[in-house]
């Protein structure tokens, strides 16, 4: 399957699990007593966030957040603490640790075989270990043991970009009271500070620097809101420096020509993934979304091209009502294959969209590029963003999320002709590999590593068709420390 990680006493593991659901708490804690799982229903009361400490890092479009709770039992015996925490969707989780005997111990990486079995192997010999896990955009981490009077501290580090239309939320909801809460945010290189809130509060910013901080406190209360920020307007290029040293470039070009209507009378062609993995997403709204593009640019004639990894169907139609009726007679089984899809013979299309997951299981490494700038679009909440950022780039294209409200805005949206960045180069005229970032109307955004370039050549496709290179300096002054801009390129 697409990206996995393990971890133990802080191994992380990366394993598909279902998302909850937005009535469920967020983070979701159940506790088990001795480390077993009965098969009875689990106590969700039992433990409590006793404090939760928030420290949110910007840098040009992008987050880098660390996000430490405090666990407690009321108890006497021991308790296992399993905990589900909903992230930003496109989240890169870059670490985890856990309390042993008061200090922070960082978790390592394992396969998913082995950490269970450490994990296991630890609870039976009374070791204090910790496992966590984290598919999509889902987080899950497993706490022995937990007493009472003895709480545990568990710390989460993750970046993403911050969405053009929401920003950066963080669905937060608990049960019970929360002890004391702290959330500290610092913008730096901002020349107008965000708007954030958290369970309903407005955060007061002030200046500091050449940017903005802000924090918030919080004791006994309901956490019922979560956390947004919505970013502030910060500078077009960014220097950021990644925990290793080495320093990577945020970069946001704006003012570009406004997307051109796709013409009436084209060709639609649709990429349909029918693996098994997809079957589970959100296929109604897909389909609806593409009968709303449909009707806006009102193609002449649609080749729906199905995959897995058997062969490609192709259904060409010219009759665009029987486009549901072709897209909900679909089997999804087997694996994702890309393969086949590099030699068939297809009609040029004035307009492509790849509907997936992004997890290609069989042929991970198989190179393809469809001859028309293509929407890759993803309504799964386990999706392989760095594969589906790759395909985009190869393409010209731009990857979309499809959620259960945005469907006819993602529609009047591709109705409109895509910009993207086909190039960068550095000083020296060498190739810079990136990826680039979903960005508002008229801008275009990516993060790639800086080196030592004095500028960057960014060659890109605007909305309109028409191509055009900016020649972007490297920003003055001081490099901003995140890892954000440096985690989402990896």
């Amino acid at each position: 399957m697409g990206n996995r990680m393990y971890w133990l006493a802080g191994v992380a593991l990366l394993a598909a699990q279902p998302a909850l659901s937005q009535q469920q708490a967020n983070p979701q804690i159940t506790a088990y007593q001795g480390g077993v799982d009965a098969g009875e229903e689990a106590d969700t009361s039992r433990i409590r966030i006793t404090a939760m400490d928030m420290a949110v890092r910007l840098a040009g479009p992008t987050a880098q957040v660390t996000l430490e709770m405090e666990l407690a039992t009321d108890n006497r015996q021991d308790d296992e603490a399993r905990l589900s925490l909903l992230l930003p969707e496109g989240a890169v989780v870059t670490g985890y640790a856990l309390s042993v005997d008061g200090r922070m111990i960082p978790g390592s990486l394992l396969e998913q075989t082995r950490a269970r079995e450490v994990y296991e192997d630890e609870v039976r010999g009374r070791i204090d270990p910790g496992l966590a896990e984290v598919t999509g955009n889902r987080f899950d981490t497993r706490i022995y043991p937990l007493t009472k009077g003895k709480p545990r501290r568990i710390r989460l580090s993750f970046v993403t970009a911050l969405d053009p239309d929401r920003g950066l939320h963080l669905p937060l909801l608990a049960t019970q009271d929360v002890g004391l809460a702290t959330v500290r945010i610092e913008a730096a290189g901002y020349a107008q500070p965000p708007e954030a809130r958290f369970d309903g509060d407005s955060l007061r910013f002030e200046r500091q620097g050449d940017g903005y901080t802000a924090r918030i406190e919080r004791q006994g209360f309901r956490l019922d809101e979560g956390f947004y920020i919505a970013a502030g307007r910060h500078a077009g290029a960014v220097l950021a420096v990644h925990e290793t040293g080495e320093a990577f470039l945020a970069l946001t070009l704006d003012d570009l020509p406004e997307g051109r209507a796709i013409q009436p009378e084209g060709r639609l062609r649709i990429y349909w993934d029918r693996s098994l993995s997809r079957r589970d997403d959100l296929l109604e709204q897909e389909i609806a979304m593409i009968e709303a593009l449909v009707e806006r640019t009102r193609p002449s004639a649609i080749d729906i091209v199905s995959f897995a990894s058997d062969e490609p169907v192709v259904n060409s139609l010219t009759d665009t009502r029987a486009l549901r009726g072709v897209l909900e007679a679909q089997t999804y089984r087997g694996a994702t294959s890309l393969a086949g899809l590099t030699d068939l013979e297809l009609e040029q299309a004035s307009q492509c969209l790849l509907f997936t997951d992004g997890e290609a299981t069989v042929d991970f490494a198989t190179a393809f590029t469809p001859d028309c700038p293509t929407a890759l679009v993803s309504s799964s909440r386990s999706a392989d963003s760095a594969r589906l950022d790759a395909l985009a780039a190869a393409s010209g294209g731009e990857v979309v999320r499809l959620t259960a409200e945005n469907a006819d805005q993602l529609a009047a949206r591709l109705s409109q002709g895509m910009a993207s960045v086909t190039a960068l180069r550095d000083d020296e005229g060498e190739e810079v590999s990136f990826r680039q970032l979903a960005a508002s109307a008229g801008e275009l955004a990516l993060v790639a590593p800086a080196g030592a370039s004095a500028f960057w050549d960014v060659t890109y496709r605007s909305g309109d068709g028409a191509s055009a290179t900016r020649r972007i300096g490297r920003p003055r002054g001081d490099a901003i420390a995140s890892d954000g801009p440096g985690a989402l390129w990896a």
